[in-house]
């Protein structure tokens, strides 16, 4: 007899809620050569909408994880695997939270928050557990967490998820490739002599074969059927949603315009099994020229929570140590001013401001004082279709210190005749420099305007948080890296206190996401971090450690500034900060004993 026919391989589309899972997922594909697998990047509703479009597919199976499966499933009639979390993967992000100063707990379904009840046993470790037995009790039990003084969950995509739209930190726990190489097990087991036949409903015939542009249809209650549009373009879909409650009998035909793209839009009703469906078919034009200038954009909200969310502000929970500030801006309608360093986060709290704003329905219109020139600032002074002529909006005023005397006075003029601070809501930023004041020409914006004024701080005088933030920002590039970095080497951390940071957040960033590209085990060491930040003092000439002192001065004062920074990085530890200058404990009692006797 001849050899057996080989079976057919498993079609497996996989659905990833984030890119860390999304990469272990490729990498053991590549390893089997029973399965066949599609997979896409999507988180909860995304991930749902994507199982949805891709639903007709001859696929035997689908893979995914946590609330992103359970939304998928109610979804699509297609057999749904899901991939489980394993002690390990706990562990990781147990490990990973012990560089955490505050308090902190651990929230999720019961898969997770048993096997973390046995790890915090056997570790000897207090850690407060929350189980989240249904999904919509997540947003209740996070803020229940924040009310009674937690600031950061461990925990699955749905507690990520509420923790970022509350303002907390969070360490997502992920997937290893045991738990991913165990569900494809599962889809395999389950896909054998397991034929899935899907049947071709007489509506979606009628739906593609009706025109060759793009298609987007919805129930008589408004919910989402099919779509062969972009999963992205949430904002679209969201417009047309809004038209299918108002489209009379005989169908409509609109311009919808979004980000500086128009479509046009036809919609009509179509009846199928008793039931009656919204359809719309979409053509994309583009806005004429001249819509985009130089130094001006249009955004929205979704926009704006991408930006923030994917910061180093987003991701450390950098913005919790300013948050009173923030708070007392974003419940004014006051035009604000947002002060500080090159790299403190000015950009991100101003679109902070306007997501949780009442106007964030509404376009967020940026003016970057820095890049705007002449064409665009005369538009803006005095075109007929200038954004200035239009209300309740916000506009962000980027840098108004970079704007010369004349065009500052001319744009106070121009709010003040057209009352734009009193229709719309203002947020201006200024770069103030290192130990100087704001330009007086911003002094008078800021008076004339009455404008809420916030000073972020640099990260030279937030130091003591330079251990946490790191290892929150750390705890997203596993996640979007696919890495197991765990933390710091002793002394590492310290490394990075005793530098100046003259470029702040940002600058930290940069340095973590080089630190974490060539760190190939579980700690960054004090060797990369030494040599990194070696290289940061030579590509910013004198902008280390030795610019914050003013060495024409008597020996003593120099002395007595030195030993205050290294007791300020030791937090007041006299053992430690001896240590660091070289001297015994009781010399350094000694010398702080005369210091205060000489007050």
């Amino acid at each position: 007899m001849g050899e057996t026919k080989r079976a057919r391989k498993v079609r497996i589309l996989a659905i990833a809620p984030y890119e860390a899972l999304y990469a272990s997922m490729v990498r053991i594909a590549d390893t089997r050569d029973d399965i066949s697998m599609e997979i896409f990047l999507g988180n909860m509703k995304d991930g749902a909408e994507i199982a949805r479009y891709h639903e007709n597919g001859d696929y035997d199976v689908i893979i995914s994880r946590g609330a992103t499966a359970r939304l998928i499933k109610e979804a699509v009639r297609i057999p749904m695997i899901e991939v489980d979390f394993s002690p390990y993967d706990i562990l990781r992000a147990i490990k990973l939270a012990e560089n955490y100063p505050h308090k902190y707990a651990i929230a999720g379904f019961s898969g997770i928050t048993k096997i973390a009840r046995i790890l915090c046993d056997l570790l000897q470790k207090e850690i407060e557990i929350v189980t989240i037995y249904r999904e919509e009790d997540a947003p209740d039990i996070i803020r229940d967490l924040k009310r009674r003084g937690y600031s950061m969950v461990v925990c699955g995509t749905v507690g990520h998820e509420w923790a970022k739209k509350l303002g907390m930190a969070s360490i997502l726990i992920l997937s290893g490739d045991e738990s991913v190489e165990s569900a494809f097990e599962k889809a395999v087991e389950m896909s054998q002599g397991y034929s899935y036949m899907r049947e071709r409903k007489t509506l979606y015939e009628q739906v593609l074969g009706k025109d060759p542009r793009k298609t987007v249809l919805f129930d008589g209650a408004g919910e989402l059927c099919f779509s062969n549009w972009d999963p992205e373009s949430g904002d679209l879909e969201r417009q047309l949603r809004e038209e299918l409650g108002e489209m009379p009998e005989e169908g409509l035909k609109k311009a919808v315009a979004v980000r500086n793209v128009l479509y046009e839009a036809e919609g009509s009703w179509i009846y199928a099994d008793g039931a009656r469906y919204g359809l719309f078919q979409i053509q994309e034009q583009k806005l004429p020229s001249g819509t985009s200038r130089q130094g001006l954009f249009l955004s929205d909200r979704r926009q704006a929570e991408h930006f923030y969310h994917n910061s180093f502000f987003g991701a450390s929970g950098a913005l919790g140590m300013v948050e009173s500030q923030i708070d007392a801006l974003r419940e004014s309608r006051q035009p604000a001013m947002i002060v500080g360093e090159e790299g403190c986060g000015k950009d991100l709290v101003a679109r902070y401001l306007y997501m949780h704003s009442v106007l964030s329905n509404r376009p967020f219109v940026i003016i970057d004082c820095e890049a705007v020139n002449e064409k665009t600032w005369a538009f803006l002074m005095k075109g007929s279709d200038s954004p200035f002529w239009e209300g309740n909006q916000t506009f962000y005023i980027r840098n108004v210190d970079r704007l010369s005397e004349s065009w500052c006075r001319q744009i106070q003029s121009m709010i003040m005749e057209r009352e734009l601070h009193r229709r719309s809501q203002l947020l201006f930023t200024c770069v103030q420099e290192r130990g100087k004041g704001m330009p007086e020409r911003v002094l008078r914006l800021v008076n004339l305007l009455s404008c809420s004024v916030a000073r972020l701080p640099s990260l030279r005088e937030c130091r003591g948080e330079i251990a946490m933030l790191a290892s929150l920002y750390i705890a997203k590039k596993n996640v979007e890296f696919s890495k197991q970095i765990l933390g710091f080497e002793p002394g590492a951390v310290e490394l990075m206190q005793e530098y100046q940071w003259p470029y702040n957040y940002t600058q930290l960033k940069r340095v973590l996401d080089e630190l974490t590209a060539v760190t190939p085990t579980s700690y960054i060491s004090r060797r990369d971090i030494a040599h990194c930040l070696e290289k940061e003092r030579q590509l910013f000439g004198g902008a280390g450690e030795g610019e914050a002192f003013d060495f024409d001065r008597p020996l003593h004062e120099i002395d007595r500034d030195i030993i205050r920074r290294q007791l300020s990085l030791a937090h007041g530890n006299q053992a430690a900060a001896a240590r660091r200058l070289g001297i015994s404990r009781t010399t350094l009692w000694r010398y702080l004993k005369d210091e205060k006797e000489g007050q």
